[in-house]
């Protein structure tokens, strides 16, 4: 097990890590709203930093495209849209009502799960460029009464792994073929 200090001066919070290749895309936030982050780039096998970028807001979440990197602000109402180098692109309002905690990039779209408005768990997928909602799978509680959507997700192919809770934890995975 391998472990690195991310903290930098008041940003100490680790988002929604994005996996691309050999690279780690992590963002580290102070842990308020409308405050700053910083997006590292870490290699995947030394965890080195290998560049990094400052936005001026809290960014919770962040996916990687093979052309962009895409991060969800505080409970993700917009998204950021960035190159490589941490140029900003675009930034779009997030119409789904999902305060997304983590996101992915997956089969040419953004998978990304969250807490809607009502207190329930959505895995949603959304389109690239328009970030449409085109799927939203409804996620409930596990028996620690934790939304499974609360915290870390990944997506393999047809498999959904969350990882929902603070401290000890507990991997859950769900077969998407499932469902329809």
């Amino acid at each position: 097990m391998r472990e690195i200090e991310v903290q930098a001066d008041a940003r100490f919070h680790p988002g929604g890590i994005a996996l691309e290749g050999d690279a780690l895309w992590i963002p580290v936030a102070e842990y308020r709203a409308h405050s700053s982050s910083v997006i590292e780039r870490r290699s995947k096998r030394t965890l080195a930093l290998e560049s990094q970028f400052e936005v001026a807001d809290h960014i919770g979440c962040i996916a990687a495209s093979p052309d962009f990197l895409i991060g969800g602000n505080w409970d993700s109402k917009e998204f950021y849209v960035w190159n490589r180098q941490g140029q900003l692109i675009r930034k779009v309002p997030n119409a789904t009502g999902n305060a997304y905690q983590d996101m992915k990039f997956a089969a040419g779209e953004i998978v990304a799960s969250g807490k809607l408005a009502d207190g329930e768990g959505a895995i949603d997928w959304l389109a690239l460029p328009s970030f449409q909602l085109r799927r939203r799978v409804m996620a409930g509680k596990n028996d620690r009464g934790v939304l499974y959507t609360r915290e870390g997700m990944a997506i393999r192919g047809n498999q959904l792994i969350l990882l929902p809770e603070d401290g000890p934890s507990r991997l859950f995975m769900f077969d998407l073929s499932l469902r329809k």
